[in-house]
């Protein structure tokens, strides 16, 4: 090698490196020029920096903050961020929105309109 050169590597070398999944992974992110690299000819080529800046951007650090979490009534954690809901999704909501003593009030209201409507039904019969 060359004094001076950086090496150099194909597509296939840092799919085989674990850097890309796939193949058609390392094009799109060169097509979408999210890495650095060369086009000679047909080929990639992207330079050993490049790959070394690309690892550092998608590092993830460690962190020691544990995320916040709440327990929805269906007993999943889910996080603070959805606007400090009580419930993980929409679903729950109506599932559980309700308290049981509002639902209470409701089955009464509800068999008290039951019992009307089977009043005047009978009244019609008559």
């Amino acid at each position: 090698m060359v004094e001076g050169i950086e090496k150099h590597y194909s597509v296939d070398d840092l799919v085989e490196a674990g850097v890309f999944a796939t193949r058609a992974t390392g094009w799109a992110w060169c097509r979408d020029r999210k890495i650095r690299h060369l086009r000679i000819g047909g080929a990639i080529i992207i330079p050993e920096s490049a790959v070394r800046e690309f690892l550092d951007r998608h590092t993830v650090e460690p962190s020691s903050k544990r995320l916040a979490r709440r327990k929805c009534k269906c007993g999943k954690l889910f996080p603070l961020t959805r606007a400090n809901s009580k419930y993980c999704s929409d679903s729950c909501k109506g599932k559980y929105g309700r308290s049981r003593r509002a639902y209470g009030e409701y089955e009464e209201a509800h068999q008290a309109l039951l019992k009307v409507q089977r009043q005047l039904r009978e009244g019609k019969e008559k």
